[in-house]
């Protein structure tokens, strides 16, 4: 089976994007490592004839983040305490009552692999997040499943002071969220 050529819409309805954070400093033990789903978003994924990645556009809802888990900790996560992380990411991490939208626009694809009916690409592009934006590479690979579908899957490693973003803290700094966060996304391309 080869991947095919063409332009794909993604969205929630085709997969998952979600941010993993990991908490440090001497009370990460009262903090938790955090699973947030993005649950509106959408954008388009163009596939080359060389089988190679073209343009990824894809915007999400930064008001529709959705803390999905949270492991580790002193105790489980509650909803009370996903109520408040959500709303110092709004107010506090994303500013998204002045910027409600995250924005990735890959406009080329480096190191490109194509082999055995999957191929794999760094996209490089622009990352708007709270109105900054700047340079990131995300590592993207593309494998063909069944009913003519594609699974694409792209991660990244963003370190959040490079857009202007103070990682969280607690308990007068002794709990932080650590600077990199890793972003994933993992995504079904159904011809249309």
């Amino acid at each position: 089976m080869e991947i095919p050529i063409g332009t794909f819409q993604v969205g929630p309805q085709t997969g998952r994007l979600v941010v993993r954070t990991r908490r440090e400093g001497v009370g990460a033990m009262a903090g938790h490592d955090l699973t947030i789903e993005a649950t509106e978003w959408e954008g388009t994924v163009e596939i080359q004839p060389d089988r190679s990645l073209g343009r990824v556009d894809l915007s999400v809802d930064a008001r529709r983040l959705t803390v999905r888990e949270g492991t580790g900790g002193a105790r489980p996560l509650s909803d009370k305490d996903r109520a408040e992380i959500k709303a110092n990411i709004d107010s506090k991490v994303l500013a998204t009552a002045s910027y409600p939208r995250i924005r990735f626009q890959g406009t080329e694809a480096r190191d490109v692999r194509v082999e055995e009916g999957r191929a794999s690409a760094t996209v490089v592009g622009d990352l708007e997040i709270a109105g900054r934006t700047r340079p990131v590479a995300v590592r993207v690979e593309l494998e063909p499943v069944d009913g003519g579908q594609v699974r694409a899957r792209g991660t990244a490693t963003l370190r959040q002071t490079d857009w202007g973003i103070k990682p969280y803290t607690a308990f007068l700094g002794a709990l932080r969220v650590a600077n990199d966060v890793e972003v994933e996304l993992e995504t079904r391309l159904a011809p249309a």
